[in-house]
Protein backbone atom coordinates (compact mmCIF):
# COMPACT_ATOMS: atom_id res chain seq x y z
CA UNK A 1 0.00 0.00 0.00
CA UNK A 2 0.99 3.56 -0.76
CA UNK A 3 1.73 6.00 2.10
CA UNK A 4 -1.61 7.43 3.19
CA UNK A 5 -3.10 9.95 5.61
CA UNK A 6 -5.74 8.96 7.81
CA UNK A 7 -7.48 10.28 11.19
CA UNK A 8 -8.57 8.36 13.96
CA UNK A 9 -10.51 9.66 16.95
CA UNK A 10 -8.92 8.65 20.30
CA UNK A 11 -11.03 10.44 23.48
CA UNK A 12 -12.71 12.43 20.89
CA UNK A 13 -9.32 14.16 19.55
CA UNK A 14 -8.69 13.82 15.93
CA UNK A 15 -5.25 12.57 15.11
CA UNK A 16 -4.21 12.29 11.61
CA UNK A 17 -1.63 9.51 10.67
CA UNK A 18 0.29 9.24 8.29
CA UNK A 19 0.97 4.78 7.31
CA UNK A 20 1.17 2.64 4.97
CA UNK A 21 -0.68 0.37 6.43
CA UNK A 22 -4.21 -1.10 6.07
CA UNK A 23 -6.59 1.72 7.23
CA UNK A 24 -9.15 -0.52 8.09
CA UNK A 25 -6.59 -2.24 10.43
CA UNK A 26 -5.18 0.82 11.66
CA UNK A 27 -8.44 2.29 12.96
CA UNK A 28 -9.53 -0.76 14.57
CA UNK A 29 -6.33 -0.49 16.74
CA UNK A 30 -7.59 2.77 17.27
CA UNK A 31 -10.95 1.97 18.17
CA UNK A 32 -9.47 -0.71 20.52
CA UNK A 33 -7.39 1.77 22.29
CA UNK A 34 -10.10 4.26 22.55
CA UNK A 35 -11.88 1.84 24.65
CA UNK A 36 -8.92 0.61 27.06
CA UNK A 37 -8.36 4.14 28.17
CA UNK A 38 -12.43 4.51 28.01
CA UNK A 39 -12.40 1.50 30.45
CA UNK A 40 -9.92 2.71 32.60
CA UNK A 41 -11.02 6.57 32.53
CA UNK A 42 -14.35 4.82 34.35
CA UNK A 43 -12.80 2.52 36.73
CA UNK A 44 -10.33 5.70 37.65
CA UNK A 45 -13.62 8.54 37.79
CA UNK A 46 -12.42 11.98 38.83
CA UNK A 47 -8.90 11.00 38.31
CA UNK A 48 -6.59 13.41 36.03
CA UNK A 49 -6.58 12.25 32.29
CA UNK A 50 -2.36 12.07 32.58
CA UNK A 51 -2.81 9.75 35.41
CA UNK A 52 -5.84 7.40 33.45
CA UNK A 53 -3.37 7.70 29.66
CA UNK A 54 -0.03 6.78 32.06
CA UNK A 55 -2.02 3.55 33.78
CA UNK A 56 -3.60 2.44 30.74
CA UNK A 57 -0.50 2.72 28.42
CA UNK A 58 1.25 0.48 31.10
CA UNK A 59 -1.46 -1.97 30.91
CA UNK A 60 -0.87 -2.20 27.39
CA UNK A 61 2.96 -2.01 27.65
CA UNK A 62 2.27 -4.88 30.49
CA UNK A 63 0.59 -7.08 27.73
CA UNK A 64 2.67 -6.34 24.87
CA UNK A 65 5.50 -7.80 27.45
CA UNK A 66 3.39 -10.93 28.14
CA UNK A 67 2.75 -11.34 24.83
CA UNK A 68 6.22 -11.11 23.58
CA UNK A 69 7.28 -13.56 26.54
CA UNK A 70 4.67 -15.83 24.90
CA UNK A 71 6.10 -15.75 21.78
CA UNK A 72 9.19 -16.29 23.07
CA UNK A 73 8.51 -19.16 24.97
CA UNK A 74 6.53 -20.51 22.04
CA UNK A 75 9.63 -20.02 19.98
CA UNK A 76 11.41 -21.74 22.41
CA UNK A 77 9.00 -25.03 21.99
CA UNK A 78 9.45 -24.48 18.02
CA UNK A 79 12.72 -24.65 18.45
CA UNK A 80 12.86 -27.84 20.56
CA UNK A 81 10.47 -29.45 18.54
CA UNK A 82 12.70 -28.71 15.17
CA UNK A 83 15.95 -30.07 17.15
CA UNK A 84 13.25 -33.38 18.33
CA UNK A 85 12.57 -33.81 14.76
CA UNK A 86 16.01 -33.70 13.19
CA UNK A 87 16.95 -36.16 16.04
CA UNK A 88 14.13 -38.47 15.47
CA UNK A 89 14.88 -38.33 11.35
CA UNK A 90 18.66 -38.61 11.72
CA UNK A 91 17.72 -41.49 13.89
CA UNK A 92 15.37 -42.81 11.50
CA UNK A 93 17.95 -42.38 8.67
CA UNK A 94 20.72 -43.81 10.76
CA UNK A 95 18.47 -46.86 11.25
CA UNK A 96 17.16 -46.90 7.40
CA UNK A 97 21.26 -46.83 6.41
CA UNK A 98 21.45 -49.78 8.91
CA UNK A 99 18.61 -51.50 7.23
CA UNK A 100 20.05 -50.96 3.58
CA UNK A 101 23.43 -52.03 4.46
CA UNK A 102 22.14 -55.12 5.93
CA UNK A 103 19.82 -55.70 2.73
CA UNK A 104 22.38 -54.77 0.48
CA UNK A 105 24.97 -57.06 2.27
CA UNK A 106 22.51 -59.71 1.70
CA UNK A 107 22.01 -59.12 -1.76
CA UNK A 108 25.80 -59.11 -2.13
CA UNK A 109 25.67 -62.68 -0.40
CA UNK A 110 22.66 -63.48 -2.80
CA UNK A 111 25.06 -62.19 -5.51
CA UNK A 112 27.90 -64.21 -4.90
CA UNK A 113 25.96 -67.55 -4.68
CA UNK A 114 24.64 -66.83 -7.54
CA UNK A 115 27.97 -66.05 -9.57
CA UNK A 116 29.12 -69.59 -7.70
CA UNK A 117 25.76 -70.79 -9.28
CA UNK A 118 26.86 -69.46 -12.55
CA UNK A 119 30.23 -70.87 -12.45
CA UNK A 120 28.86 -74.24 -12.27
CA UNK A 121 25.73 -73.91 -14.23
CA UNK A 122 27.73 -72.61 -17.44
CA UNK A 123 29.40 -76.27 -17.60
CA UNK A 124 26.44 -77.53 -17.47
CA UNK A 125 23.97 -75.54 -20.07
CA UNK A 126 24.19 -72.24 -21.68
CA UNK A 127 20.75 -71.19 -21.45
CA UNK A 128 21.15 -72.14 -17.31
CA UNK A 129 23.75 -68.95 -17.44
CA UNK A 130 21.46 -66.49 -19.18
CA UNK A 131 18.54 -67.03 -16.89
CA UNK A 132 21.16 -66.31 -13.67
CA UNK A 133 22.74 -62.99 -15.36
CA UNK A 134 19.14 -61.57 -15.42
CA UNK A 135 18.26 -62.15 -11.61
CA UNK A 136 21.93 -60.70 -10.97
CA UNK A 137 20.64 -57.64 -12.95
CA UNK A 138 16.94 -57.45 -11.23
CA UNK A 139 18.93 -57.21 -7.86
CA UNK A 140 21.57 -54.54 -8.62
CA UNK A 141 18.20 -52.40 -10.24
CA UNK A 142 16.96 -52.95 -6.79
CA UNK A 143 20.16 -51.84 -4.99
CA UNK A 144 19.74 -48.81 -7.25
CA UNK A 145 16.07 -47.95 -6.67
CA UNK A 146 16.81 -48.41 -2.93
CA UNK A 147 19.56 -45.76 -2.85
CA UNK A 148 17.50 -43.20 -5.40
CA UNK A 149 14.92 -43.61 -2.10
CA UNK A 150 17.43 -42.62 0.34
CA UNK A 151 18.35 -40.18 -1.43
CA UNK A 152 15.09 -38.41 -2.12
CA UNK A 153 14.42 -38.60 1.30
CA UNK A 154 17.56 -36.67 2.21
CA UNK A 155 15.86 -34.08 -0.25
CA UNK A 156 12.83 -34.02 1.49
CA UNK A 157 14.21 -33.67 4.86
CA UNK A 158 16.72 -30.30 3.51
CA UNK A 159 13.72 -28.60 2.23
CA UNK A 160 12.05 -29.11 5.08
CA UNK A 161 14.33 -28.29 7.38
CA UNK A 162 15.10 -25.29 5.20
CA UNK A 163 11.37 -23.80 5.53
CA UNK A 164 11.28 -24.39 9.03
CA UNK A 165 14.36 -21.58 9.17
CA UNK A 166 12.71 -19.51 6.70
CA UNK A 167 9.53 -19.39 8.62
CA UNK A 168 11.40 -18.62 12.00
CA UNK A 169 13.78 -15.48 10.25
CA UNK A 170 10.33 -14.55 9.25
CA UNK A 171 8.16 -14.46 12.67
CA UNK A 172 11.20 -12.39 14.16
CA UNK A 173 11.12 -10.11 11.49
CA UNK A 174 8.01 -9.40 12.16
CA UNK A 175 8.21 -9.07 15.83
CA UNK A 176 11.52 -6.61 14.89
CA UNK A 177 8.62 -4.28 12.33
CA UNK A 178 6.60 -4.35 14.99
CA UNK A 179 8.55 -3.13 17.98
CA UNK A 180 9.51 -0.57 15.50
CA UNK A 181 6.29 0.34 14.66
CA UNK A 182 5.25 0.90 18.48
CA UNK A 183 8.31 3.04 18.82
CA UNK A 184 7.96 5.42 16.22
CA UNK A 185 6.25 8.43 17.36
CA UNK A 186 7.03 12.03 15.63
CA UNK A 187 7.57 15.18 16.81
CA UNK A 188 3.95 16.29 15.89
CA UNK A 189 2.57 13.73 18.45
CA UNK A 190 1.72 11.99 14.91
CA UNK A 191 1.90 7.95 15.22
CA UNK A 192 4.02 6.36 12.07
CA UNK A 193 2.90 2.98 11.06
Amino acid sequence: MQNQTIQITIRGRVYTLRTDEDPQRIAQIASELDDKIAEFSRAMRGRPETEILTIAAFDIMETLDNVTGELEALKGVHEKAMAEDKRMFDENLHSAESELAQIANVKEQENEALRIKLQEYEMKAESAVDTANEAVHAKEAENVKLKETLQNFEKIFDEFAKTKERDILRMQEEIETLKLKLAELDEDGQLTL
